[in-house]
């Protein structure tokens, strides 16, 4: 809350009060009050008592708007459960000229349950003052204005480093501090509790009963108190000439802080503004940070691009966020030759195989260090791989195929071959055999591997059509009674339902079913024969009795 003076007339002044009062969107509280209700209080000639004088109420909120102020950081992603509002009060009070002081006082419960360092917090209401001195009246002073709202977000690990300084219209010595914020007002006639909401202990505490002194809010001690709000490494604090607020939060959560900026002129004290703030401090996360596509990084700044014998390279800018990004610029060591660029991908067209190096920089001439990055890209141009083999096999009766590995690497040795046989099988062995148990057409598959870890893959259809090398029938019976029903059971392999079956059953019954059934009604013995023929047409026979 502050104040400025209107006029002063020699018997009173006038004086416009301004109180901006903020709230957490997030963390399920009140609304501003539509209407907003200040009492007014006279300090006794005793320099402790103060005397009610008036209500102030009636006055409405105005100017309500969101707060998205992340301080020397205008980059920071601010996390989903932060937000902050803000609201304006304003009237105009006319005070007699008085040997003591003023107190204009707003009086609302309740602050959040969340937060860290002070005792109940759900359960403490808060008080929104500023006392006007008869020196102040006489002389028509306007107290000192903070110029700056401080972050809705600090975050944890990292400096503070906010300037919470103030202006003070007529000149005078301003110093700062950590003072106590101020609590009144409970629980009282909300919707969970009974009682009166306007009692002291209520929501909404009446001015004409709950006057000042107010009581400060109870830090949760030894860890915080009013000089030591929220900790930290080094500790977090106020520079009392400059107003600049530093030190390094180590705990995350919400902190109540009252920060006060006194005035002197001539040595004496004519006024303080006292402003009661929550800061959130969290683990934050920069909304620019450099990034590329790349085979490796290291340290994770340090982006390693192979080519393995394209010279022609394609740098892929993966940088983000794009809303916070303004400009990009690329330098490249070309064999003595600096080579610049300034959009958001680049390619590169290199002379000859080995290491180039260069950087990638984001917004460097943006002021905000939270909204520059860098990333270090080192590209090698390593000689080509080739991945190439053949197969060979007996395309008519079944057994193993020969693979022939051809492949060939610039930078000597394949130190790593990957073979796929289409059929769930693998192998890592340079030039393998594979037997296939199952005919079909197979997707066979090589990569290779050299030194410099460069790949190459091919494939290439097989088509296994074989006949089998042996055919192998089992009956389920060789002598039985009439009626005879045989189970010819076919465990030749490779077959499946490509094949042409014929089976002659040697009663004049056929069939071309793999492994049929037949019923035998007469007696006799019988010769079987079976002929198998593949899709390509190879072809093979047996008989049996």
């Amino acid at each position: 809350m502050v104040y400025k003076c209107q006029g002063f007339d020699g018997v009173e002044g006038s004086f416009e009060i301004t109180m901006t009062l903020y709230r957490d969107t997030q963390g399920g509280g009140a609304q501003f009050d539509p209407q907003g209700r200040f009492g007014l209080f006279e300090l006794d000639s005793d320099g402790i008592t103060w005397n009610y004088l008036r209500t102030i109420d009636n006055i409405n909120v105005q100017d309500v708007s969101n707060v998205t102020n992340v301080g020397s950081n205008p980059c920071l992603i601010i996390p989903p459960n932060i937000g902050v509002q803000k609201g304006l009060y304003k009237f105009v009070v006319n005070l007699p000229l008085t040997n003591t002081e003023y107190m204009i006082a707003y009086q609302r419960c309740c602050r959040n349950q969340s937060i860290t360092n002070i005792v109940s917090p759900g359960d403490t209401g808060s008080v929104t003052s500023i006392n006007i001195s008869g020196a102040a009246i006489s002389t028509c002073n306007d107290s000192p204005v903070f110029n700056e709202f401080p972050p809705i977000v600090i975050c944890a690990n990292q400096d503070v480093n906010f300037q919470h300084s103030a202006t003070d219209p007529d000149g005078d010595v301003l110093v700062y501090s950590f003072c106590s914020p101020l609590a009144s007002g409970g629980t009282d006639g909300s919707g969970t509790n009974g009682g009166d909401l306007n009692s002291c202990t209520g929501v909404t505490p009446s001015p004409a009963i709950c006057m000042p002194p107010y009581d400060p809010v109870q830090f949760l001690q030894p860890t915080y108190q009013v000089f030591n709000p929220m900790g930290g490494s080094p500790q977090v604090s106020i520079n009392a000439n400059t107003g600049l607020i530093s030190g390094i939060p180590l705990i995350t959560g919400q902190f109540v802080v009252g920060i006060c900026v006194e005035e002197f002129r001539g040595g004496l004290s004519i006024g303080k503004v006292r402003r009661d703030f929550q800061f959130n401090v969290t683990n934050c996360d920069d909304g620019v940070f450099a990034n590329i596509e790349a085979d490796d990084i290291i340290d994770g700044k340090n982006y390693i691009v192979n080519s393995c014998g394209d010279n022609v390279v394609n740098l892929v800018n993966t940088s983000g966020l794009p809303q916070f990004i303004e400009e990009y610029f690329w330098e490249f060591d070309i064999d003595g030759d600096l080579q610049t660029f300034n959009t958001r991908d680049i390619t590169l067209t290199l002379p000859d195989y080995g290491t180039y190096t260069g950087v990638m920089q984001i917004n460097n001439n943006v002021p905000a260090s939270g909204c520059r990055d860098t990333a270090e890209v080192t590209v090698n141009l390593y000689p080509p791989i080739l991945a190439e083999y053949t197969f060979d096999y007996d395309t008519c009766v079944a057994g193993p195929v020969e693979f022939t590995n051809l492949s060939s690497s610039g930078a000597g040795a394949i130190i790593e071959n990957n073979w796929s046989f289409g059929d769930f099988n693998t192998s890592m062995a340079a030039a393998p055999s594979h037997t296939y148990l199952t005919p079909g057409l197979f997707g066979t598959q090589l990569e290779v591997v050299d030194g410099n870890n460069c790949r190459d893959t091919i494939s290439y259809p097989l088509s296994y059509f074989p006949i089998p090398g042996l055919l192998i029938v089992e009956p389920n019976s060789f002598v039985g009674c009439l009626p005879a029903n045989i189970f010819f059971n076919n465990l030749s392999t490779p077959i499946d339902s490509s094949y042409d079956l014929s089976w002659d059953f040697g009663d004049g019954g056929f069939s071309g079913e793999i492994s049929p059934f037949h019923n035998y009604e007469d007696f006799g013995t019988y010769s079987v024969s079976l002929q198998v023929t593949s899709p390509i047409g190879c072809t093979t026979s047996t008989s049996f009795n």
